[in-house]
């Protein structure tokens, strides 16, 4: 990823699904939050 120039990966897991988010944490992922300044977010997604 970082060699086609992206700075960051992001991924969606469900509150209750505690043994993806312990996974998650292994491999380096970390909760974040948006910045309230950027306003609102919206998920989108593409079925292939």
């Amino acid at each position: 990823a970082r060699a086609r120039g992206a700075c960051k990966l992001t991924l969606e897991v469900l509150a209750g699904n505690v043994s993806a988010q312990k996974l998650y944490r292994r491999v380096g992922f970390g909760n974040y939050q948006l910045d309230p300044n950027m306003g609102d977010a919206q998920f989108m997604q593409k079925w292939l």
